[in-house]
């Protein structure tokens, strides 16, 4: 009886074994956690977010980039809304007052107000009629301490963000009125003499 041949070439290699986890290893690794330091980093930039667009919010209504009736579109909802009413609240009121023509007289530059931080009554009366029409609230239904913690601490981050850029704006103008009042007085000062010495020599002949 003819035995049947076996063809090694047809026969499939072993493959070799390779370490694998096993499904226990894997579910009892650790997952990766946000430490205490990353959640407050994390925060922190919300906080700082929504700080500077309140700020730029107001400058742009101060500049007159934006109307009153567009504020409601930069912010989420009624608590937004109040947080930023509350910070235009506590903005000053036209922080930096004119002490020099803005427009130019004879040959010489006026030095115009900085707008940008010169919240006027009337603004902070369109913010207030604003905040009426969309939300059916006042001025005097806001209280700061209604707000989430997160929303205090962006106000109070705003205001100050918001002061700092007025000291600057306020340096900026002072310089300007500096510089346009020694200009003034040098012009002056400059023909009075011109003047004596045309005096002089006319009475010399």
């Amino acid at each position: 009886m003819a035995e049947k041949s076996i063809n090694l070439v047809d026969q499939p290699v072993p493959e070799e074994i390779v370490d694998q986890p096993v499904p226990e290893e894997i579910v009892d690794q650790p997952l990766s956690e946000k430490t205490n330091d990353e959640f407050d980093a994390e925060s922190h930039k919300l906080e700082a977010d929504f700080a500077l667009n309140l700020v730029d919010t107001l400058i742009n209504f101060n500049n007159q980039e934006i109307s009153s009736i567009e504020i409601p579109n930069r912010f989420t909802g009624r608590d937004e809304m109040s947080c930023f009413a509350l910070f235009a609240q506590a903005a000053p009121i036209s922080p930096i007052p004119a002490n020099y023509p803005e427009a130019g007289f004879l040959f010489f530059k006026g030095v115009p107000v900085p707008k940008a931080a010169n919240l006027t009554p009337a603004g902070l009366s369109e913010i207030e009629q604003v905040l009426r029409s969309s939300y059916s609230i006042s001025f005097g239904d806001l209280h700061l301490a209604d707000l989430e913690p997160v929303m205090i601490n962006s106000c109070q981050m705003a205001a100050k963000i918001y002061n700092d850029r007025v000291d600057k704006m306020r340096l900026a103008y002072s310089a300007g009125v500096k510089n346009a009042k020694a200009q003034v007085v040098e012009v002056s000062v400059a023909g009075l003499c011109g003047i004596a010495v045309i005096a002089i020599l006319a009475s010399l002949f």
